[in-house]
């Protein structure tokens, strides 16, 4: 059995080889490791998010497309003897969250365990949570239509007031955007991450 690193968007990205490198098929895909700035990050040191581009679709064109994994792509050729690079997959770049804690420090909050808090409060129907700074989160909700969108507002804050003091966070200042959640200007849609 093997493992592949793949979206829906470029199906045939990489395939493992027996010494367990995941290689870029680079006869049909282009992989760019980028910093912040969507500069490109050499071999060996980490990207903040991966561009692709799909050589081998001509119905839809993919060009440049953001992933938003982090990846490192390998300084030496692979011991398997394949001609394709090797890249280690690091996870999301939006993975961790960091909030302040009471008296100086950190603590790192998992974006699926933010979300499920959110994504579980009766009346929500679909969110964006953006951290803004080590005490602060802005949210963007959607309720359903039958739900009153006040009432859902507080139960959100309690449930995530609850959330962090359980996780060991300072005090977080919950913000409440008008506009509702929106892709990406990469077109995707995130659910959480930070600004």
């Amino acid at each position: 059995m093997t493992e592949r690193y793949l979206s829906s968007e470029v199906p045939a990205l990489t395939s493992q080889c027996r010494n367990g490198s995941f290689h870029v098929n680079t006869d049909w895909y282009i992989l760019e490791p980028v910093d912040a700035d969507y500069q490109p990050v050499p071999a060996g040191a980490t990207s903040h998010t991966v561009l692709v581009t799909n050589l081998a679709n001509r119905v839809q064109p993919i060009i440049r497309y953001e992933l938003g994994d982090r990846v490192t792509l390998a300084t030496s050729p692979c011991r398997c003897g394949s001609p394709f690079p090797a890249v280690k997959i690091e996870g999301r770049s939006g993975d961790v969250l960091v909030f302040g804690a009471p008296g100086g420090g950190t603590v790192t909050v998992l974006p699926l365990a933010l979300g499920t808090v959110i994504e579980e409060t009766a009346g929500v129907r679909r969110f964006q949570a953006i951290r803004t700074g080590p005490a602060g989160l802005c949210l963007r909700l959607e309720v359903a239509p039958d739900a009153d969108r006040a009432h859902v507002r507080t139960a959100v804050e309690e449930r995530l007031g609850s959330f962090f003091a359980a996780q060991g966070t300072g005090a977080v200042a919950i913000e409440h955007a008008d506009e509702p959640p929106q892709p990406d200007r990469s077109g995707k849609f995130r659910q959480v991450w930070s600004a």
